[in-house]
C-alpha cells in the first residue's frame, strides 16, 4: 500500500475511534477543507496528470488529459457538495434528542433500532410489505428475504423517551 493509502487508512482508523462529533468533524475538515484538504489536492494531481498527459505526442495523450481534467472537475464539484458537511457535523453534538409522541410506532429496523430495550421486532404486516418492496426493487423474486425474525414479537407501540 502507498504512503497516501496508509495515511488515509490511518485517518479512517482515528474517524472510527473518535469519541465526539466535534473530533469527527476535524478530521472530515482533513479530507474537505477547500483550499488545503485532500480532496482539494487530489484534484490538482489530476489537473498536473492531464497537463502531463497533454506533452504527449500521442493520440490518446489529448483523450486521457480530458479524462484527467473531468475527474479534476468531479472532485472538486464533490468536495463543494459537502461543502458545509463538517459544519453539520459538529451541529450534531448540539442536536436536541429525538423524540418521539406517545403512542408513535416507527416502521420495520427502525424501530428495533431505535428501543435498544427490544430486539429487533416483527412489523406489522401493513408495515412489513411496505419495507420488503422497498428494499426489493429489482431483486429477483428467489433471493429475496424477510430481514424479520420469525420468533419475535412486535409490540404494540415503539416510542423514544
Amino acid at each position: 500500500m502507498s504512503e497516501h493509502g496508509r495515511h488515509l487508512l490511518a485517518l479512517t482508523d482515528r474517524l472510527n475511534g473518535t469519541e465526539t462529533y466535534d473530533q469527527a468533524a476535524d478530521l472530515v475538515e482533513e479530507i474537505l477543507d477547500p483550499v488545503e484538504g485532500a480532496l482539494e489536492r487530489l484534484a490538482d494531481f489530476f489537473e498536473a496528470t492531464g497537463e502531463k498527459a497533454k506533452e504527449s505526442d500521442a493520440d490518446d495523450g489529448f483523450d486521457l488529459a480530458q479524462d484527467f481534467e473531468e475527474a479534476a472537475v468531479d472532485i472538486r464539484r464533490l468536495n463543494e457538495d459537502l461543502h458545509l458537511a463538517v459544519d453539520r457535523m459538529r451541529a450534531l453534538t448540539t442536536s436536541p434528542p429525538r423524540t418521539l409522541r406517545p403512542g408513535h410506532a416507527l416502521v420495520g429496523h427502525r424501530c428495533a433500532d431505535a428501543c435498544a430495550a427490544d430486539e429487533r421486532i416483527r412489523p406489522t404486516p401493513l408495515e412489513a410489505d411496505a419495507e420488503r418492496a422497498h428494499r426489493t426493487r429489482g431483486v429477483p423474486q428467489n433471493r429475496r428475504r424477510s430481514p424479520w425474525p420469525s420468533t419475535s414479537t412486535r409490540p404494540a407501540t415503539c416510542t423514544w423517551s
